[in-house]
């Protein structure tokens, strides 16, 4: 019998036992309970451009919740019981630093209110700013008791468009010349990005703050490609800025341009015309905001099967991965510590003393959790690494697709990995 026959056989029977709530299924579910204490509704903010809003090869009419801000989101839940952050996405395409404040887009881009009625939040007003917005939602949100934990700022990139379009022939123009627009350019983005971080540090002074680089699509074109020569001085003005804000405004900044280099057409659409990333080149930007937001960074590797049942809540998966404690770890304990698995939208959390501990060091865990029957093991391989297996039956895996986001959590040890899953 293959495993996928097995899996639905344990569906089929914990489907069974579900119905008739055996005493051994009441223990278990009393003995570790997935959330004794109900934790604080908190909210992601998430501001910028296009890239911010989750443009792709189209760009979609909705309220934002896709691109990195989708799956970060997703993994913001392994953080907080996993309860998904409420999402209050107020990026516009075609944003530039300063139409974040006055809501009028630079010559050669469409009207600001044309590009703020693809972003549903702006419906009852596309004629207002995102920094009026921004302070609007930062007030009702705090007048609703919820706590604004993160916020996501990535802007600067169109400035370079309108930038190209005011100097098209930049490049042949005197250094001395370049040099003074060039200042001139940077000034003002640096004048922008500070009233925009102190505002929000003084709204929000406890909210981890995350200023996001930029990637070269042009990059794939070589050295000699204006476009290119345009991006590359772009990227240093942005980056060398970030690294200045970052410090006084208690924000961290998060690398794009390093995981995109070399893979600008795997990650973008570049060659059919297009520069925003696709969905891998979402998920690789959400990996590095995860990175950047874990206490303690694990590597995490894996491969993933699913399986659809044939009905709500009866998918599986089979999960098999290595887990590789990184150099700030302090150690782990799975018996002591809580362990959280999440796939994109999917989370759960295996409490502190649910695993029973083997004398080869093996750890496991075998039970129930909000109806998704689990069997996971942790076992020692050398070192700082560990192999991971886990099996659960009775899951609800809706809108999990390739490529699949993916989190290991172990106390404070956060491991994260994009995976292209086996769909059976």
């Amino acid at each position: 019998m293959n495993r996928c026959m097995r899996r639905l056989l344990r569906t089929l029977v914990s489907c069974y036992k579900t119905s008739f709530t055996p005493i051994a299924l009441i223990a278990v579910t009393l003995a570790f309970p997935l959330m004794a204490v109900a934790a604080p509704l908190q909210t992601y903010l998430a501001l910028g451009d296009s890239i911010a809003f989750g443009e792709t090869d189209i760009t979609p009419v909705s309220f934002g919740d896709q691109g990195y801000v989708r799956r970060y989101a997703d993994w913001l839940s392994t953080q907080n019981g996993c309860r998904r952050p409420i999402v209050i996405n107020l990026a516009i395409p075609g944003e530039t630093s300063a139409s974040f404040f006055t809501a009028v887009s630079p010559p050669g881009f469409a009207p600001h209110s044309t590009l703020a009625s693809f972003n549903l939040n702006y419906q009852t007003n596309t004629a207002q700013s995102q920094h009026n917005l921004m302070l609007s939602y930062i007030a009702s949100e705090q007048t609703a008791g919820h706590v604004i934990s993160h916020v996501s700022f990535a802007l600067g990139v169109n400035d370079l468009q309108g930038f190209i379009t005011l100097y098209p022939d930049f490049f042949s123009l005197p250094s001395r010349q370049q040099q003074q627009l060039i200042t001139a350019f940077a000034a003002t983005l640096a004048k922008n990005y500070t009233r925009a971080l102190t505002e929000i540090r003084v709204a929000l002074p406890t909210a981890e703050l995350l200023l996001l680089s930029y990637y070269n699509p042009n990059a794939i074109f070589g050295p000699a490609d204006p476009l290119n020569q345009a991006s590359m001085l772009f990227l240093d003005v942005h980056t060398s800025l970030l690294k200045q804000l970052a410090g006084p405004f208690g924000a961290q900044i998060v690398d794009i341009a390093t995981p995109f280099q070399g893979h600008e057409a795997r990650y973008t659409f570049i060659r059919s015309g297009g520069v925003h990333p696709n969905d891998r080149g979402y998920a690789v930007i959400a990996q590095q905001m995860i990175a950047v937001s874990s206490v303690s960074p694990a590597v995490f590797t894996a491969q993933l099967e699913l399986m659809r049942g044939p009905a709500a809540r009866m998918d599986s998966f089979d999960l098999r991965g290595t887990f590789t404690l990184g150099a700030a770890s302090n150690g782990m304990n799975a018996v002591t510590e809580p362990v959280t698995m999440q796939m994109d939208t999917f989370c759960t959390t295996i409490p502190a003393g649910a695993f029973t501990q083997h004398k080869n060091g093996q750890v496991t865990f075998d039970g129930t959790l909000n109806t998704v029957a689990l069997q996971v093991r942790i076992s020692p391989s050398g070192g700082k690494s560990f192999t991971v297996q886990a099996e659960g039956n009775g899951a609800d895996l809706t809108g999990i697709v390739n490529p699949v986001s993916m989190g290991l959590i172990i106390g404070d040890d956060t491991g994260s990995t994009i995976v292209t899953a086996e769909f059976q």
